[in-house]
């Protein structure tokens, strides 16, 4: 209990203090309204990154303890092998990590023929591209090409560029428009790369595995 009110309190307390701080400081600086906008500009970067890596580790629709729902969701396979896998890296030697992950994955199934085939038919399944897998495919070209062609235009500058009235924080309004930039391409390059981590990292493993289950196979026939 007392970890997480430390955790609660340093994640989402702990930054607005400083901001709160950083507000008061300013107050007795020639240049303290850029101390104040910036303070403002990383704490709400901050809060988006927080939400951003939230909702790539923990936005997955968990679903219902029933043999029939996890037949479609498939859940358990990444944590399966982090749990089979997750030992330190005793050699960098290709063959000896093969051979490992091969010998992990018979003492696994304690040899089993069957096992070792339904196994590789719950990874084979988990490894190949599904329709969702398509779709965000589609949705990331999509999102690079329009980026891409709005940077050409000009698009994002002019929606990034501020008009404001500064003056009466003692702020260039083009020192706004330089912390928008960077706020979009910031937050769009994580955003991006957390939803290709969530989607598609451990693919080649997934493969692999299926690969490896092969060989367990045909040693193991009876």
């Amino acid at each position: 209990m007392k970890e997480k009110v430390l955790i609660i309190f340093f994640r989402y307390i702990f930054p607005m203090l400083i901001l709160f701080l950083m507000s008061y400081i300013s107050m007795f600086l020639s240049f303290g309204g850029y101390i104040l906008v910036s303070s403002i500009y990383i704490v709400l970067n901050y809060y988006l990154i927080v939400y951003i890596f939230q909702f790539g580790y923990s936005s997955k629709i968990k679903s219902k303890n029933s043999l029939y729902t996890w037949l479609d969701s498939l859940e358990g396979g990444t944590d399966l092998l982090n749990q089979l896998f997750s030992k330190s890296l005793k050699s960098k030697d290709v063959l000896v990590n093969l051979e490992q992950a091969y010998l992990t994955l018979n003492h696994y199934t304690k040899y089993d023929h069957k096992k070792l085939k339904l196994l590789r038919g719950y990874y084979k399944v988990l490894s190949e591209e599904g329709p969702l897998d398509k779709f965000y495919s589609t949705v990331h070209a999509v999102i690079i090409g329009v980026a891409i062609w709005g940077i050409n235009k000009g698009i994002v500058l002019e929606i990034a560029r501020y008009s404001g009235d500064t003056r009466i924080i003692g702020v260039e309004p083009n020192f706004i428009t330089i912390l928008n930039i960077i706020t979009f391409f910031t937050i769009g390059i994580l955003f991006t790369s957390v939803i290709i981590k969530d989607y598609y990292l451990g693919k080649k493993r997934k493969k692999l595995i299926i690969e490896i289950i092969d060989i367990c196979i045909e040693e193991n026939k009876s």
